[in-house]
């Protein structure tokens, strides 16, 4: 047996010996072997990953075992399609094959966040009994004649100590011949190997959403939901299909119990950059069999608390199971406040508590101070501020082009006095945008970033220009670029971003100071380019209208790309065999690409033919890429004073893509 488990979440204590597991969620019926049950095919469906998300049942939360219920349609030989499924050695009664339980967080609304735990078993897989005579299509059991056959997988997570949440998601997972983590590459009976959807109900536990599931294909327009290739994520219109699993699990009891805090600020976990080194007062209130009942404040800084070397993070001493904890954020300082109301730097948002600190991360804020009372296991809490001005706004490029990969970084240290080049060129017509970042010091108590800057004891605030140096003006100790200064209002984060344009060469920049030596430290320009998009539709296929004698038949075929805003090029041909036209256009307008696989445009050119219109024709397409192969591609084409038509599926394939 091989086993390989993943775990994000660490405890500061030993588990006491396990009680007998109870049943925290069941969505296997009972009757459900022997028998079939509708299912996944995951080589069929281009799977990857497949399950659900849910919520648990009583208050058992350390997992034992998983039971997933599968669908075999293999045998040992022949196809479950044609009859021919046979099994001629009693004997062999089925194959080994690697199956992957992954069990992750999840939010209320389905989003797949971090992974809890993976465990994957080499689990015996049945073959589904031969092919019976009485089945037309291959079934077996008569009169049912179904093609698959149920069978339980279980999963051991007993020896991992895998402490799940409430709610997660979990994600079946397996090789194919071309899907899965590692691919086959080969066909074997894993290609047949389906997760089992019974119609009911759980009957522990509850289906968060009853017409959603997790789900992992590389197919794109298989989704209902707007869903990525390749990405685990929630779909929708499942109602009747519930993906059969059940957890057991029991209850851990830890000796010893904590309570992390974190300061976030503008979203993100609080440094002494984005913070700028503030030390924020808190006051908590405890009462534990260890340590007894008090209470007293303490700081969240860029030191850390209580020996903890993260910044900005406390934990309390270790309390006896069962204490009672409370903090909140002390906000009558001039540090922070309830609200930004001119007198503070930040303002309280509120509060988040979870199980783990990403679940905390995740949870909805409320401005009601967390309070813990009879604690079992350890919970996080984040302090949630905003700085009292406008977070930094990255800028975005213009329409029809996207901003590139990073490019380079420069690094202009604070005592050059000469132009730092970029080392590559800024090419002419070309848009980029610069982000300049960080903080340096000039001396004499000068902290500056790309334009403002900071003296101690004499400035309040940040400034354009220099505290007891204004005669120098405002531009002292701002960096230039290709001799501007084209950052924006100031932003705690020091973060500026400029749209500029290339001129053919590299570009210079420079701190402007009166004094260079006593300069230390660095600032930084990333660099980005706009590329221009490109858009493109090709391909091409036949369509009937009607049958007999009066079908109608349509084939057409071309291709058609736009570079950026440049005017759209290529060609397209149509022809309508009952009126024996051919339409050939090459000339094309208002090319747009939505949802990643329409294409739309409007093209104009001639007619040919014995009852070929005369003049300039002009036509408007509407053309789907459903996916390989082709099959759900639509095509809907309106002729100015001719046929037009629309093919819900055509015989051939287009491809639509923006790069």
């Amino acid at each position: 047996m091989k086993k390989i488990l993943v775990l994000t979440l660490a405890f500061a204590f030993s588990l006491p010996a396990l009680a007998s597991a109870a049943v925290i969620y069941n969505s296997i019926p009972s009757d459900a072997i022997p028998g079939s049950y509708p299912s996944l095919g995951f080589q069929a469906t281009k799977t990857n990953e497949f399950g659900d998300y849910i919520e648990f049942t009583g208050v058992e939360r350390t997992l034992t075992t998983v039971d997933v219920l599968l669908n075999s349609w293999a045998c040992q030989g022949g196809n479950w399609f044609d009859g021919t499924c046979a099994n001629p050695d009693v004997g062999n009664t089925g194959y080994d094959h690697e199956i992957t339980l992954t069990i992750y967080n999840v939010d209320v609304n389905g989003v797949v966040g971090s992974e809890i735990a993976s465990v994957t078993e080499t689990i015996h897989v049945p073959w589904r009994p031969a092919s019976d005579p009485a089945c037309v299509g291959g079934g077996y059991n008569p009169p049912s004649c179904t093609n698959g056959y149920n069978f339980v997988a279980t999963l051991d997570f007993t020896s991992e100590d895998a402490e799940v949440p409430d709610n997660v998601a979990y994600g079946i997972s397996f090789n194919t011949k071309t899907y899965g983590e590692t691919p086959t590459g080969i066909n074997g009976p894993y290609n047949s190997l389906n997760m089992s959807l019974p119609s009911t109900a759980p009957t522990v536990g509850t289906d968060t959403d009853s017409d959603a599931v997790e789900w992992n294909t590389e197919t794109v327009s298989y989704y209902t939901e707007d869903c990525p290739g390749d990405t685990f994520c929630k779909d929708t219109a499942w109602s009747g299909y519930v993906p059969a699993a059940r957890f057991n699990a029991v209850v851990p009891t830890p000796t010893t119990v904590t309570v992390t805090i974190d300061k976030y600020v503008d979203g993100v976990h609080a440094t002494a950059d984005n913070a700028d080194s503030s030390a924020f007062p808190m006051s908590a209130s405890w009462s534990a069999t260890n340590i007894g009942a008090g209470t007293g404040t303490y700081e969240l800084d860029a030191n850390g608390f209580n020996n903890i070397p993260t910044p900005y993070q406390a934990i309390t001493s270790p309390m006896t199971s069962g204490a009672d904890y409370s903090t909140y954020e002390i906000t009558s300082s001039s540090v922070v406040g309830a609200s930004c109301d001119g007198s503070h730097d930040y303002a309280l948002v509120g509060y988040t508590t979870g199980d783990t600190l990403a679940l905390a991360e995740t949870a909805p804020k409320s401005t009601v101070a967390p309070s813990f009372t009879g604690l079992t296991i350890d919970k996080y809490v984040i302090v949630w501020n905003q700085t009292c001005q406008d977070p930094p706004v990255a800028l975005t490029c213009p329409d029809d082009t996207t901003i590139s990969p990073l490019i380079e970084t420069v690094t202009v240290p604070a005592s050059a006095s000469v132009p730092i080049p970029s080392i590559n060129i800024l090419a002419s017509g070309t848009d980029y945008l610069l982000k300049a970042y960080g903080v340096a010091n000039a001396g004499d108590g000068i902290d500056f970033d790309a334009r403002y800057s900071f003296r101690t004891p004499t400035s309040a605030m940040w400034t354009d220009a220099v505290s007891t140096y204004e005669s120098y003006g405002p531009t002292l100790l701002d960096l230039f670029f290709n001799g501007a200064t084209p950052w924006g209002d100031f932003n705690h984060a020091h973060e500026y971003w400029s749209l500029v344009s290339g001129t053919g060469a590299v570009a210079n920049f420079s701190i402007y100071d009166a004094y260079y030596p006593n300069n230390t430290g660095d600032l930084k320009v990333d660099i980005y380019a706009c590329m221009p998009n490109i858009k493109y539709v090709t391909g091409g296929g036949n369509y009937k209208v009607g049958t007999g004698k009066n079908a109608v038949t349509w084939t057409f075929g071309g291709n058609v790309w736009q570079t950026g805003a440049d005017v759209p090029v290529g060609q397209f041909e149509l022809v309508d065999h009952a009126n024996k036209t051919s339409y050939h256009f090459s000339s094309f307008t208002g090319f747009t690409v939505t949802d990643g696989n329409t294409a739309m445009f409007t093209a104009n050119g001639t007619a040919h033919g014995k009852n070929a219109p005369s003049g300039t024709i002009t036509a408007d397409f509407n053309i789907t890429d459903g996916g390989e192969p082709g099959a759900d591609d639509t095509i809907s084409v309106s002729i100015s004073g001719d046929p037009s038509f629309s093919a819900p599926t055509i015989g051939g394939n287009f491809q639509v893509f923006v790069q």
